[in-house]
């Protein structure tokens, strides 16, 4: 028998027909049990249908997985998660759906967008799902699992987390009917078995499934003197320094800065004036903007602070200045100046990186070279062996290199065979 969706209750009855000796004949319509004259009164008198009920235990299962998250180095993340749908039941299952509501589980300041719903088997995926509006991943109609059966759906969501990296949960709710139209409904657990306790009941395990994205975020600058140091007769030293910034990370960076205190690097020179702060090299995604009231003093920041340095993007900054430092009144160096370069991932982490430059505007190079006799020894046979001291010192207000020592010894002591 199938049933369909008319589990009963059927009433049955057999008619038993038969012709006695004399011709007679005789008939009866049978009683539902197992005796024929329940009563001792006759059979004659008992004709009640023999009734027929069906029972159908139909049981949905569920389990949700994350298989992939991939850092798309812009922000969002492409999430793949699978979903098991299993038949645990006495019976086929019908009119199969699967719920997921996306805005539940990517409320803000995350957003979404879904790429993609595919079923496998006999479900049928709903190309139309937006887990929004339209939370159904399946064409229930065309979507059923014959006894024992399990298929999967699996879903890929474009999330934008923004500043909240997780964790988020996200639950998928089964529904379907037996033959017979009883409803059977389950929510999702976490992993790829709806039944992890093994009781045969995957409706009591609904731990929901989590999502928690990662960041690794960098930023690297280096600062060099480019050119070289121009000298006018006032004591002007005007030079060009080039900043290069790069996002070394996966994630993008915002509200990028870079920081260059001047009037501290040069504090021991007489002034340090801004000509011109140019960037010769932009990031491919969009413009970095200059501060315009950078003087590298009462305002340190060379950028607006708003721009964004996608992954492996670089900008170039050259910075020209002027500084005055006169002889003999204020050194000539070194002068050690450092850029800083910050920004935020999505996330909210803070990340920086610092390069210095040492330069020397003028030189005062100088050396002093002193010699003494430290021992004289009489060998007893007529020689001597006499040992020198001597001490060189750089007394100017740069380093010296590549040093060489000369000593003529032969010469001087030509007449003493030394």
């Amino acid at each position: 028998v199938t049933p369909g969706g008319n589990l009963g209750t059927y009433e049955n009855s057999a008619e038993a027909l038969g012709l006695s000796v004399g011709g007679v004949i005789i008939t009866d319509i049978s009683h539902d049990g197992t005796s024929v004259d329940p009563d001792g009164t006759g059979p004659g008198n008992h004709d009640d249908p023999t009734p027929v009920e069906f029972n159908e235990n139909p049981v949905i299962g569920l389990a949700k997985a994350v298989t992939d998250i991939t850092n798309n180095q812009d922000g969002t993340y492409d999430l793949t998660f699978e979903i098991l749908v299993q038949n645990y039941g006495d019976v086929p299952l019908e009119n199969i759906q699967v719920m997921d509501d996306l805005t539940s589980t990517f409320g803000a300041p995350a957003t979404f967008d879904v790429i993609s719903v595919s079923a496998s088997g006999s479900l049928t995926e709903n190309t139309d799902f937006d887990g929004d509006g339209d939370q159904n991943l399946l064409i229930s109609a065309s979507s059923s699992l014959v006894f024992g059966a399990s298929e999967n759906i699996t879903l890929v969501v474009e999330v934008t987390p923004g500043s909240n990296l997780g964790p988020y949960l996200n639950s998928a709710v089964g529904t379907a009917e037996g033959p017979g139209g009883t409803i059977t409904g389950d929510t999702s657990t976490n992993g790829t078995d709806p039944d992890p306790d093994g009781d045969g009941d995957p409706t009591n395990n609904d731990t929901p499934t989590p999502v928690n994205f990662t960041e690794n975020a960098s930023v690297s600058v280096s600062k060099e003197l480019i050119g070289s140091i121009v000298e006018d007769p006032a004591d002007n030293y005007t030079f060009t320094y080039e900043i290069i910034i790069e996002n070394t990370g996966d994630v993008p960076l915002n509200e990028v800065q870079v920081v260059d205190e001047l009037a501290i690097a040069f504090a021991d020179a007489a002034s340090v004036t801004v000509n011109s702060t140019t960037i010769t090299q932009q990031p491919i995604s969009g413009a970095l903007i200059l501060n315009p009231a950078f003087d590298g003093d009462s305002d340190t920041e060379i950028l607006d602070g708003e721009g964004t340095l996608f992954p492996g993007e670089t900008a170039t900054i050259e910075l020209e200045i002027t500084v005055v430092a006169i002889a003999m009144t204020h050194p000539g160096g070194p002068y050690l100046n450092e850029a800083v370069v910050l920004g935020f991932s999505p996330g909210g982490v803070f990340v920086l990186d610092v390069d210095d430059e040492e330069i020397f505007l003028f030189e005062n190079p100088e050396i002093v070279l002193t010699k003494t006799v430290d021992t004289i020894i009489d060998n007893r046979d007529g020689t001597f062996t006499v040992t020198f001291r001597l001490e060189l010192e750089s007394t100017g207000d740069v380093p010296v290199f590549e040093l060489e020592l000369f000593d003529d010894i032969v010469s001087q002591f030509s007449g003493l065979n030394p």
